[in-house]
């Protein structure tokens, strides 16, 4: 008798085992991230400590069962390509999985964007953007601190199957303002990917001063920081330095330093 219960106790712990190996292969699916860059958390919450962040169109191991967390929102349990195990917010989820699978999961709401919306042409991506930054600097010739402003309008104009990839290289007009200088130029813009919200940019300008008729060209680099990661128009924190030099027997160079805000849409 002890040896039959010893056996079916077994039998009920083997099908435990079982039932729980189901029950986490059903608790875990493929999918992608938006936005473009999402953040794992540590836990579901906000003002837990960042693990990482993940680029968007990757894809992940994510829990199909949600968590509110202490901030009111829904999470996931996530596994990065690169093995941390954190939290993302329900709402950076793009399902890659089927329409009953997605039911199931409580994510058949989801908005259509990124790959999904634009037919596997890739994340959603901003064309146009219009930056407006205010410039500190040093000329020479004469000698002499400025203060002025610097406007620029781009185009990207770079094809690709990830949203970066659509705005990696871009083409602009841009104006600058400083002591009695007009610079009017055309502005060669190249932005360079990283997997975290900073994105360091370089600017190549040449153009005319509307002022004195001379010619000139400059080089910058600078960085963005999106102030927040979305599917719609952004605004985004821009720093920068930059050298300026307009050509003539004596030639004034400008070294200055810029900030602004830039909006992309």
């Amino acid at each position: 008798m002890a040896e039959e219960s010893k056996v079916e106790m077994k039998n009920i712990f083997a099908m435990f085992l079982l039932l729980l190996s189901a029950a986490s292969a059903r608790g875990a699916m493929k999918a992608g991230i938006l936005p473009e860059y999402a953040d794992i958390f540590h836990s579901p919450d906000k003002s837990s400590m960042v693990l990482t962040a993940v680029a968007g169109g990757t894809e992940v191991m994510v829990s199909d069962t949600a968590v509110r967390g202490k901030d009111g929102l829904f999470w996931r349990k996530i596994r990065a390509p690169g093995g941390q195990v954190g939290y993302i917010k329900s709402s950076d989820i793009l399902p890659r999985s089927s329409p009953v699978v997605m039911r199931e999961a409580g994510m058949q709401d989801l908005p259509r964007i990124g790959a999904d919306a634009e037919g596997g042409h890739g994340d959603w991506q901003w064309r146009f953007t219009l930056r407006a930054m205010g410039i500190g600097g040093l000329q020479t010739r004469p000698s002499a601190w400025v203060v002025g402003g610097d406007g620029e309008f781009s185009y990207s104009f770079t094809r690709g199957e990830r949203g970066y990839d659509n705005r990696r290289a871009a083409l602009g007009v841009a104006a600058s303002s400083f002591n009695r200088v007009l610079f009017v130029t055309l502005s060669v813009i190249y932005r360079v990917y990283t997997q975290s919200r900073a994105e360091p940019e370089i600017r190549l300008r040449m153009g005319r001063d509307l002022q004195s008729g001379r010619n000139g060209f400059g080089i910058e680099g600078g960085v963005r920081y999106p102030l927040a990661l979305g599917s719609g128009p952004q605004v985004s924190l821009n720093l920068a330095g930059a050298a300026l030099m307009l050509l003539s027997s004596d030639s004034l160079v400008l070294y200055s330093m810029l900030a602004g805000l830039g909006f992309h849409i």
